[in-house]
């Protein structure tokens, strides 16, 4: 009689627990998986402000969770084997670079098909509204305009010989676009201007500019698309008795402490700022929104500015914390 007394009682202890635990589960809110998949080194100083603002983003909901990835270096081909290893994970969300959407559409296409959302970050799918890939929202620079607004306002300051934009991610539409934007406005006031890949190393992108330079001794404006690429430029140019500022003024896209100097210094006029931190940020939050609420964000925030010289005293120490 104990025996059996003893077996009930274990009995309802373990369909309690069982009960518990199942109520436990049902308790538990759902946790939401969304990748984030960029083109750039994910080492590069503007690609860590996209993850920092990925990352703060992330950490303000429990119930998501976010894996940030994309090549150690650009390359797209790496990039696309990623973007497919992301898709294939079945994920909740996924936020991609456009970089290169001929390339990518019938990828992303499919699987928006299948109940995807997509939210497109830093490069946008530029084509005509209705061969555009369907993505609920993109956050990031208008590439054209971007080169539009580095030449215009360049020409405030000064009537450049002869131009140069250096395009450091050759196969990047949207790296492309900028750089015609930037020729085309110094095409209309009658200054020759044209468009070279200088690679994504840096080191290799300072000798093809300065090789350019030799070339084309009027040279006295490039366009360094690229942080890293326009420091080593500095660099390399003062090692030749190039005064960078004045035998060859420098604008760049993105900002690191060194930038500031340069630009303090007049080694380089302005920068760009494409507010990374801001993309990875919105992206992130625009995705959970929509997955937990099913709240649609707005179609487009283009994020582009400018860090002229003024500026950097108030922004120095958000960008040495990788904010701005």
């Amino acid at each position: 009689m104990k025996n059996l007394l003893r077996a009930f009682v274990v009995l309802f202890l373990l369909a309690g627990l069982v009960v518990g635990i199942g109520g436990s589960l049902l308790a538990q809110k759902p946790v939401y998986t969304v990748y984030v998949v960029v083109h750039g080194g994910i080492g590069d100083p503007y690609w860590k402000k996209v993850e920092n603002g990925v990352k703060d983003a992330a950490a303000l909901y429990p119930d998501l969770k976010v894996i940030y990835t994309g090549p150690d270096v650009y390359h797209f081909e790496q990039f696309m084997g990623i973007l497919e290893g992301a898709i294939a994970a079945r994920p909740d969300g996924l936020l991609a670079t456009m970089t290169n959407p001929p390339a990518m559409d019938e990828l992303l296409r499919g699987a928006i098909a299948e109940g995807l959302p997509v939210i497109a970050i830093d490069s946008p799918d530029s084509r005509p509204p209705l061969d555009r890939i369907p993505y609920l929202s993109y956050v990031g620079e208008l590439p054209y305009e971007g080169g539009v607004l580095g030449a215009m306002e360049a020409l405030k300051t000064f009537r450049p010989k002869r131009t140069m934009y250096g395009n450091h991610h050759p196969g990047a539409l949207n790296i492309q676009e900028r750089g015609q934007g930037f020729i085309d406005v110094m095409a209309d006031a009658g200054i020759p201007s044209e468009a070279i890949d200088i690679t994504a190393d840096a080191v290799r992108a300072a000798e093809i500019q300065l090789a350019y330079i030799r070339a084309h001794p009027d040279t006295d404006l490039i366009f360094g698309a690229n942080v890293l690429r326009a420091e080593t430029l500095v660099t390399r140019l003062e090692e030749e008795g190039i005064k960078p500022g004045v035998d060859v003024k420098i604008i760049t896209f993105g900002v690191t402490p060194t930038t500031l100097d340069m630009i303090e210094d007049g080694k380089i006029m302005f920068s760009i700022d494409e507010q990374p931190y801001l993309q990875g940020w919105l992206g992130v939050s625009f995705m959970y929104l929509h997955l937990k609420y099913g709240f649609t964000p707005p179609s487009e925030i283009p994020t582009l500015g400018l860090f002229p010289k003024e500026t950097i005293g108030s922004l120095r120490e958000l960008i040495e914390k990788g904010i701005r």
